[in-house]
Order: C-alpha cells, then sequence, then structure tokens
C-alpha cells in the first residue's frame, strides 16, 4: 500500500510538473502572440502611410502630365499663329 501511494505520488508530481511547463509554455505563447500582433498594427500603419503617399504620387504625376498637355498646346498654337503670321506677310510683301 505504502509502495501505491508513493507511486501514485511520483505520479501527481511527474503530471504537476507537465501541467505547470504547458501552463509557462501557454503563456510565453500567448506573449509572443501578443508581440506580433503589435508587429502586425505597425505593420499596417506603414502600409496605410505607404498607400496614401503612392496616391498622392499618383495624382502628383496626373497634374504635370495634365501640365505637360497644356504646354505643349499653347506652344504648338503659338507655332501655328506665328506661322500663320508669317505666310500672311510673304503673301502680302508680294503684292
Amino acid at each position: 500500500m505504502k509502495q501505491k501511494l508513493e507511486a501514485q505520488g511520483r505520479q501527481l508530481s511527474t503530471s504537476e510538473q507537465i501541467c505547470r511547463d504547458l501552463r509557462s509554455r501557454e503563456s510565453d505563447l500567448q506573449e509572443m502572440l501578443t508581440a506580433k500582433e503589435t508587429q502586425l498594427d505597425v505593420l499596417r500603419m506603414r502600409l496605410d502611410e505607404a498607400d496614401r503617399l503612392l496616391e498622392l504620387e499618383k495624382q502628383r504625376i496626373v497634374d504635370m502630365q495634365t501640365d505637360r498637355d497644356r504646354s505643349v498646346m499653347r506652344v504648338s498654337t503659338e507655332l501655328i499663329a506665328a506661322d500663320f503670321y508669317t505666310r500672311q506677310h510673304v503673301v502680302l510683301n508680294a503684292y
């Protein structure tokens, strides 16, 4: 009987040790998970900021293209007008 109680005591002690180890591992894993969630939050914030900056840059490019197109149109119109004036002047001087 005494040996049986000692064996059960050892088994109980082993079970308690396993339980403490598992709780410790669970706690460590919970801390790791919390740290990873924090890292993920930071990465989401950085991604949101990068997306915002990308949209601003895209808009800036569109604005620059619009300005370029206007400049090309203005210069083209000026060249056509100058060419017309020159031709008209040549024609009038020919008479």
